[in-house]
């Protein structure tokens, strides 16, 4: 293939086996948007040393009405109370109902024992928790039995985050193409001040032409 090429990304979003969607998710889902003086009212995150990366990401996954109709689902379905999933599902249940602030100690201490790269009060990425916890809710949904997890459906990880990346690249001069997948939780996007998520996206999924 000639070195003049274009390479070229495009979003596959993967679709996990059909499962009965939530009453509760259906009707978050056809509410219409609220005045921001209405939104839900939550609990603040105490900070245990160094642990913004992972109360910025609570917060985040607080705002995914639909991934913790999800949590819900499979903390109840599962069998067993003591994993990452259950204290995920519990930690966001407390961020919404109660009033005072919220410690989430119980939640760092799981994630310390499963992944030893929290361990100790230094500062970490927030994208790089957002990884490790997705992947240990997977892992915890999978050790269920299978009738719950039939019943359930894919892991709330899988459902909600998952997707696939699609790269086409095309020869300038035969025109030849080859294409590649290779499935993804999470995007790298470079967002500057003001800039429109959409046009971030459209910047990402820009083709590109190399020398």
């Amino acid at each position: 293939m000639a070195l003049g090429s274009v390479p070229r990304k495009r979003l596959r979003v993967s679709t996990p086996p059909a499962a009965a969607a939530p009453a509760a998710a259906a009707l978050v889902a056809a509410a219409p948007r609220q005045p921001r003086k209405n939104t839900l009212q939550h609990a603040g995150l105490r900070n245990l040393g160094n642990t913004c990366y992972l109360n910025a990401v609570l917060q985040v996954l607080l705002r995914c009405p639909r991934l913790q109709e999800l949590l819900r689902q499979q903390a109840t379905a599962s069998s067993s109370d003591d994993t990452l999933l259950s204290d995920l599902s519990s930690t966001l249940e407390l961020m919404a109902t109660q009033q005072s602030s919220h410690s989430p100690s119980s939640l760092l201490e799981r994630l310390r024992r499963q992944h030893h790269v929290f361990r100790g009060g230094g500062q970490h990425d927030a994208q790089e928790l957002l990884r490790c916890l997705l992947l240990s809710v997977h892992e915890a949904w999978q050790q269920v039995g299978p009738r719950a997890a039939e019943r359930v459906g894919p892991s709330a990880a899988e459902q909600v985050f998952h997707g696939e990346l699609e790269y086409t690249t095309r020869c300038l001069q035969c025109d030849e193409r080859r294409t590649t997948r290779e499935g993804f939780s999470d995007l790298s996007l470079s967002v500057h001040h003001e800039q429109p998520l959409e046009r971030v996206l459209a910047q990402f999924f820009e083709a590109v032409r190399s020398a």
